[in-house]
């Protein structure tokens, strides 16, 4: 994943992680306006009065599940680029530790928990999440392989 982007920031997304180490994902409802019924990351577009990434996400999570977190604390994953939208990109973060007996959904159909990231072989995908997918496998490639230098990330 990329540490850098020069394309201006969408927003921010999150890969979250209950205190089981169970992955966190958001069900989309049927009439959402992207990826509809799909299963996707939480998070959303900036808002004008973010003053970055990591408020971004924090501030997506509170609306979305009513979880409070340090902006200081996210992980840092890096940059997705194209998804959803060309010419953009979208800051993604990790976050482990969640209660998930304390999150409330406000958005979505509901939260599915996965133990294994394989798992989602079995779901309809949002696009970003697909991206994010493929991110994740470049990065678990051998480190004298990730010297390689890489093109930016498109979805087809």
């Amino acid at each position: 994943m990329k540490q850098q982007t020069e394309l201006p920031i969408l927003g921010s997304a999150a890969l979250l992680q209950d205190t089981e180490e169970n992955y966190l994902f958001q069900v989309r409802t049927d009439d959402a306006p992207i990826a509809p019924g799909a299963l996707a990351c939480f998070g959303g577009a900036s808002e004008q009065d973010d003053a970055d990434t990591r408020e971004t996400i924090a501030r997506e999570l509170h609306e979305e599940l009513e979880l409070v977190i340090d902006k200081t604390n996210p992980e840092f994953l890096g940059y997705i680029e194209n998804v959803p939208r060309e010419g953009m990109a979208t800051a993604m973060y990790k976050i482990s530790g969640i209660e998930y007996a304390d999150l409330v959904l406000h958005e979505g159909k509901r939260i599915e928990r996965v133990s294994d990231l394989s798992e989602l072989r079995y779901f309809e995908r949002a696009p970003f999440l697909d991206a994010l997918l493929t991110e994740l496998q470049t990065t678990d490639e051998p480190k004298e392989e990730q010297t390689q230098e890489r093109k930016p990330f498109k979805f087809k």
